[in-house]
């Protein structure tokens, strides 16, 4: 409407508004005329006063007659701009604002800054007007910086400028001279787009579109809506310096589609409406009734500086003690707050509805939201807005005007619900395609039944198989050549759905793809490229994006995860190499790599997934080691174990933190990442804390904490409490409840700890369970043997050690008899045959039954009769029962008794007959191998501090040629030649040493538990002679001997030996078990 109107005649229309407007300022500084309407004998005006007084807080507020001039601006003026604006549009309201009039003045003047520049192809150095960058922070916060100013100015409104005409005046003033001023620093309209606050009320009420607004993309005028122009002989020309991009002087509808996604842009909106509320809101939480707003004597309250600091807020009767000038902004911003949060939870609902009745894109989801909005906020608006002048007209009139408002408003919110931003595009393409039509000078109205190609309306366009068979080939080329050009020209080849437009009309039209191309060159555009001229579909090219999203993105995260930037994805060779590939063979356009890139950190994109998962295995994790914790027992065993799976879990801890700060510095502080790294904080904040004083990955020289952002690691030092952030949809925050919910889960925390560990830490965790819940273990090594695959016969020799204990499937490695003395049985019968057997086990049982060891089928023999038992170099023979035996002929009537080599046992009272069972053996050692398993082993070797940080597999390795030896009080170390290749560890026991302990002036020392046994001669290579002796001196001594860790290299100790070699009794290398055999 406004659009076709000439530049000379809204000049006249800006200046006359600017002249009522300087008329408005003057009168507040002196106004003779109206404060006699205001008066009680002025019968004949409705603005007379009819109350002397309106109750305010506890008080009556005096009503005297005042000048008209605020209630007319606040009233009378400001009210009709919201409805002008959604009626009349965008262009009608930039075309006549006076503020932006002034703020071309300096342009007019010739007043505006220019900023020196090199011109690189030319080499010239010229003067080029001052423009707001396009990345610079103004631009990038344009809707922060205008909705602060509309926030502030409503305050400034409720404290001061409302009452005061002085305040009023200035602030009229002080606008005018702030747009004159951004005029002349920066070009264009820099102060409608970037400065003014009324833009976002314009914005908000009219777009799409306002009712009246025109339509440039199907018009296609020289000078489109309010574009900047200037005023020539024939007509305007354009004016335009490019100060903003995607301007919505030129197309408001094409902006609005293009930046709907700007999160920026639906926060603005939602606020507004909290804006509206919390302003109208305030006077009666002020007042403590209606009235005060309603009467409009706040228009002329006289005393409002001095009431600044008096009670802000009454509420049910009594006064807040909150000072006034505080009480107006919080009462604002809290109600916008809430207005966000309330526009977001139903956003994400209607999101979650349409999605379930039928898929509709998301900017048209996001439209409707939008739409809604503006249209709650402009009724909401005009319940108040006017009103105390609205009210002083017959009941009839003011009813009329209200159903004016809601029927305008309503037009205007189901005409903009019915915009899409497929439907803009199809107007515009076939707004291009009639004109091209009508120069092929064909009278088709014989196909459209009777009607004119003007009548038809753009999707109908579309259905012109009706009419092109009307057309020769050639016409049909010609028109769609001519589609093209216009395409081109008006740049809208750039939009993703100008090649689903373009394939309609050419298929409808029988235009081959070889045509199509053919046009591209001949009118120079063959960069202009169809991607349906090799894809068949839509879908099709929506699942190779998918697919290309999967593999690049899993690249990327991958690459992020492992320590690298984005940035250096850039500078990586292979990487780059490899994302061409991928593009070319699955036809991505460098757009599509961009939309990629950008949907990693959405909250359903890739990196977004793997930080869910960080996340949740740190909550695994911690519950496991509160498990683990929570039920080992104390005994310094459980303690080591606990230790060691501590250190497991730990490092599991620190390389899953890790992995999320790589995460979180490639989201950056967006509001995704920083949600994160409050939720990490939250329930892992003495995890995550440490680890920010660590290098970071790739980069030594630099700490976490200055790889990340500041906002990140104040998140996650929970520095910033301040700000409760919302959670992306579709995930949950983690409370440290539910880790320890989850750690009194044994089944789930073991699955944890064998699904994030090694062999050997299965190994560990198996042992710690058996402990625990012996079932479980038992269940748990079950499933572990059943998952190994088929073809590998034997897995990890410590782990299949100790899945065979628990499974019972054979002896444990590591319960080693060897070094035990033999025992020679020889049972001799009455008629003098006689059976010799051997035994190497520490006790034999002997009876009738066949469940013994040795099993003597005779009367004299009750079925479990005694037991001979070896243990710290004796052969002690035990009655089980209460049946006598006698040794060499004399009766033990004790429970046991020591016996001698060559002793012989018999059953059958003196002078009976019966057989005799001899005992004979090795001459004894002065120790005993204790038979424990490796883990067990493991465990009392990391008691030493010398080998507490030691590798676990590097100890499991040392632990896997280890032997527990038992000494008694009195045993004697003294070295071979090999000793310095094993090293003694004290583990229980305390010794003496001296170099020769005969000596009667020997020098001695003496030693406890958790030492190593050094040995200095031998560790050199001397002669044995004077070399130290150790002598235990407690009433037992547990030594350990391992392999020397300090001389042997790390591939000889031990190895991945399977169940069965583990198996072998004496299998040691030759050199370890020479160096083992001391006496």
């Amino acid at each position: 409407m406004f659009a076709r109107t000439t530049e000379r005649k809204m000049v006249i229309v800006r200046a006359t508004l600017l002249l009522g407007w300087l008329g408005l300022i003057v009168s507040l500084f002196w106004d003779p005329l109206t404060t006699a309407w205001t008066m009680p004998e002025k019968l004949g005006s409705p603005f007379r006063i009819t109350a002397t007084g309106i109750p305010v807080q506890d008080q009556l507020l005096q009503n005297s007659p005042y000048a008209m001039g605020a209630r007319i601006f606040w009233t009378m003026v400001v009210p009709v701009l919201p409805l002008f604006l959604m009626v009349f549009g965008h262009e009608a309201w930039r075309r006549i604002c006076p503020l932006s009039f002034v703020s071309q003045f300096p342009r007019y003047l010739g007043l505006q800054r220019r900023r020196i520049v090199l011109q690189r192809r030319t080499g010239k150095i010229e003067r080029v007007l001052a423009l707001i960058g396009r990345n610079d922070w103004l631009a990038r916060h344009a809707w922060y910086v205008q909705l602060g100013l509309l926030f502030a100015g409503l305050t400034s409104r409720i404290l001061l400028i409302n009452s005061d005409r002085m305040a009023l005046a200035v602030a009229l003033l002080g606008v005018l001279a702030a747009a004159f001023l951004v005029g002349t620093l920066w070009g264009g309209k820099s102060w409608c787009n970037y400065f003014c606050p009324v833009n976002i009320v314009q914005k908000i009420y009219t777009e799409p579109r306002g009712l009246l607004e025109s339509a440039p993309h199907v018009e296609r005028p020289a000078t489109p809506q309010s574009m900047c122009r200037a005023s020539s002989n024939e007509s305007d020309r354009s004016a335009c310096v490019a100060c903003t991009a995607n301007c919505g002087d030129i197309d408001l509808e094409r902006s609005y589609w293009d930046s709907i996604a700007n999160p920026a842009r639906r926060q603005v909106y939602y606020m507004f409406f909290g804006l509206i509320v919390g302003f109208y809101g305030y006077y009666y939480l002020y007042s403590g009734s209606g009235d005060y707003y309603f009467s409009g004597i706040w228009t002329h309250e006289e005393g409002a500086l001095a009431k600044l600091m008096s009670p802000g807020l009454y509420l049910r009767g009594q006064v807040v003690p909150i000072p006034k000038v505080l009480a107006a902004p919080l009462v604002l911003l809290l109600a916008a707050v809430a207005s966000l949060a309330i526009g977001k939870l139903l956003e994400r609902a209607y999101r979650s509805f349409r999605n379930r009745k039928g898929r509709i894109s998301e900017a048209e989801i996001v439209n409707h939201c939008l739409c809604v909005s503006a249209y709650v906020s402009i009724n909401t608006f005009y319940l108040f807005g006017g009103r105390p002048n609205l009210l002083l007209l017959p009941a009839l009139a003011m009813h009329i005007v209200d159903i004016l408002i809601v029927l305008l408003t309503t037009m205007w919110l189901w005409q903009a619900l019915q915009r899409s931003p497929i439907k803009y595009r199809r107007e515009g393409m076939a707004s291009s395609l009639l004109s091209q039509l009508k120069k092929l000078k064909v009278d088709v109205a014989h196909y459209l039944d009777g009607r004119q190609l003007d009548d038809l309306g753009p999707d109908e366009l579309y259905l012109l198989t009706k009419v092109l068979p009307g057309f020769s080939h050639e016409q049909k080329l010609q028109a769609y050549r001519n589609v093209l050009d216009d395409a081109v020209a008006t740049g809208t080849t750039s939009t993703t759905s100008f090649a689903d437009l373009l394939y309609d009309i050419r298929t409808q039209m029988g235009i081959s793809d070889a045509d199509h191309a053919r046009l591209l060159d001949d009118l120079g555009m063959s960069e202009v490229v169809d991607s349906r001229a090799s894809e068949a579909t839509s879908l099709e090219k929506e699942t190779a994006f998918a697919a290309y999203r999967d593999m690049a993105g899993g690249m990327v995260v991958n690459h992020v995860e492992a320590g690298g930037t984005l940035a250096g994805l850039r500078d990586s060779h292979d990487m780059r190499t490899t994302f061409d590939v991928l593009q070319a063979s699955l036809q991505v356009s460098a757009e599509d790599h961009q939309r990629m890139l950008r949907g990693l950190a959405e909250p359903n994109g890739i990196m977004s997934m793997r930080a869910s998962i960080c996340l949740q295995t740190l909550q695994d994790l911690l519950a496991a080691r509160f498990f683990l914790d929570s039920n080992l027992c104390g005994d310094s065993f459980s303690i080591t174990l606990g230790r060691l799976l501590h250190t497991q879990v730990g490092g599991h801890l620190r390389d899953v933190g890790c992995r999320l700060l790589s995460l979180l510095r490639a989201m950056g502080p967006s509001e995704l990442g920083l949600w994160y790294a409050s939720d990490a904080a939250g329930f892992a904040g003495h995890v995550m804390a440490p680890l920010l004083l660590l290098p970071a990955a790739r980069d030594a020289g630099t700490s976490w904490e200055s790889a990340l952002a500041p906002d990140l690691v104040a998140a996650l030092r929970l520095q910033d409490t301040q700000k409760e952030l919302e959670s992306p949809e579709g995930l949950e925050r983690h409370v440290f409840r539910d880790v320890i919910v989850q750690g009194l889960d044994g089944a789930a925390n073991l699955e944890t700890l064998l699904g994030n560990a090694d062999p050997i830490g299965q190994a560990l965790t198996l042992t710690a369970f058996a402990g625990i819940d012996p079932p479980l273990a038992a269940e748990a090594a079950a499933g572990l043997k059943a998952s190994r695959p088929k073809d590998e016969l034997v897995g990890h020799w410590l782990l299949d050690e100790v899945l065979a204990g628990l499974l019972a499937m054979g002896p444990r490695g590591g319960n080693n008899t060897a070094g035990l003395m033999a025992l020679h049985l020889t049972v001799t019968w009455p008629d003098k045959t006689a059976q010799v057997t051997n035994w190497t086990q520490s006790k034999i049982t002997v009876g009738r039954a066949p469940g013994n060891d040795v099993s003597i089928r005779d009367r004299s023999l009750l079925p479990y009769h005694l037991a001979i038992v070896r243990h710290l170099g004796e052969v002690r023979v035990e009655r089980l029962d209460l049946a006598p035996f006698f040794v060499d002929g004399l009766l033990c009537d004790s429970a046991s008794a020591v016996v001698e080599r060559g002793a012989s046992i018999s059953f059958a009272a003196i002078g009976g007959v019966g057989p005799v069972l001899k005992l004979d053996w090795e001459a004894p050692k002065s120790y005993e191998l204790e038979a424990y398993d490796t883990v067990t082993r493991i465990l009392l070797l990391a008691e030493f501090d010398i080998l507490g940080d030691m590798p676990l597999g590097r100890l499991a390795m040392i632990a896997q040629e280890s032997e527990v030896r038992r000494y008694k009080c009195g045993g004697e170390l003294r070295p071979l030649a090999e000793a310095g290749r094993v090293a003694h560890l004290l583990y229980l026991g305390s010794v003496k040493y001296s170099p020769d302990p005969t000596g009667d002036d020997a020098e001695s020392a003496s030693l406890s538990a958790r030492v190593q046994l050094e040995f200095p001669e031998a560790q050199k290579g001397g002669a044995t002679t004077g070399d130290r002796v150790y002598q235990i001196v407690s009433e037992f001594a547990v030594i350990i001997v391992a392999p020397d860790w300090r001389t042997a290299p790390s591939d000889t100790l031990g190895g991945q030996r399977s169940l069965a070699s583990s198996r072998a009794a004496s299998a040691r290398p030759p050199a370890l078990a020479a160096a083992l055999n001391i006496e």
